[in-house]
């Protein structure tokens, strides 16, 4: 669905945007009036959902095009070295990438300075100082689930993938290198992926870990800081609408509010997961409440069979001996379910 035809990104002129400083000759306005905003913009985005609430909840404004003529012509020359070293044309076939910003000037310095490494606080597919991480799915860009009311800049990005490796998730300290001969490294968890996946586990497995070698011959040992696979972007202003937002509701001339849970302690969900036996035990969104400020999310543990019950209970215990989290559990007919409310660390 992310895939490009041979047409491109975006053609023609367009006058209206609150997006850079369009004096640097980098960023072309686009105005939100425009075919070019509708059927170019909008269109890309919008079918590369992955949760069907997205179509209802998201906004989109002030687009901006990125031109850059030195980096195109760094993109095409990438894409010329590597058809004359034998890629073949499914290998070489342009998709769309996107990328989440919450500060205007990184999103506009996107523009400038090209993909570079070192900017991604994921890990599980590779070592971030050596390649870039980038979303399949437009409203996977984040460990966290979207808030309403939340908001920032979003990067529609042209790339060529290249030669793509399924590798495992690794969540050790010793990261996965780039691998010679490739220029991609995907999840082997990505065909388990789904709108019932929970946002965390979406965001980690539908990554693109992607990198350049300097010398096809160097077995991997050095790889260039900007990355020469992506081209043309754009930058668009969004904005989120939660429709299940919970509000005061009227009855006979009363409000009625909705329940408050009272939280004492808050674990990030980053480290949570350094804790949890991940080959085991699987998290699935249950809700969220509001506390302080930050929308946290009530997450349930289940464990994947009848024999690892009693896995399930030590772990429990040992998060209430460590004073982890706060915990409720309670005994289903043929299972134990735990319900742990987690503030991820980007949240914090």
């Amino acid at each position: 669905a992310n895939d490009l035809g041979e047409t491109g990104m975006l053609t023609g002129n367009s006058t209206c945007t609150t997006l850079g400083d369009p004096s640097k000759g980098l960023l072309v306005p686009v105005s939100e009036s425009s075919l070019v905003f509708q059927n170019n913009i909008l269109t890309p985005i919008k079918s590369a959902y992955l949760y069907e609430e997205s179509k209802l909840s998201f906004r989109y404004k002030s687009a901006a095009l990125v031109k850059n003529p030195a980096l195109e012509e760094k993109y095409y020359a990438f894409r010329a070295k590597r058809r004359e070293v034998g890629y073949s044309e499914e290998d070489l076939k342009e998709s769309y990438g996107f990328l989440l910003f919450d500060n205007v000037n990184k999103a506009n310095d996107l523009g400038e300075t090209g993909m570079l490494t070192g900017n991604s606080t994921c890990t599980t597919l590779g070592d971030p100082s050596k390649g870039v991480y980038i979303s399949m799915y437009s409203d996977c860009l984040d460990l966290n689930r979207w808030y309403h009311g939340k908001s920032g800049y979003i990067a529609i990005i042209r790339l060529t993938k290249g030669r793509v490796k399924n590798v495992s998730e690794n969540y050790t300290q010793n990261l996965t290198a780039p691998t010679a001969g490739f220029d991609c490294h995907v999840s082997e968890q990505l065909p388990s992926v789904s709108a019932k996946t929970s946002s965390f586990l979406a965001f980690e497995r539908t990554q693109y870990y992607m990198y350049e070698m300097l010398n096809d011959e160097s077995n991997g040992t050095a790889q260039s800081p900007v990355l020469l696979s992506f081209c043309n972007c754009i930058i668009l202003i969004y904005g989120y609408q939660s429709n299940t937002c919970s509000i005061p509701r009227e009855k006979s001339g009363e409000k009625t509010w909705p329940p408050v849970v009272k939280i004492d302690q808050a674990i990030s969900m980053s480290d949570l997961r350094q804790l949890l036996p991940k080959a085991i035990f699987e998290t699935g969104f249950s809700g969220e409440v509001f506390l302080d400020g930050l929308y946290c999310t009530l997450c349930e543990f289940v464990p994947c069979g009848a024999g690892e019950t009693q896995s399930l209970a030590l772990l429990l215990q040992e998060v209430k001996e460590k004073d982890l989290a706060l915990t409720f559990s309670c005994m289903m007919v043929v299972f134990l379910s735990c319900c742990t409310l987690l503030i991820s660390s980007h949240m914090m």
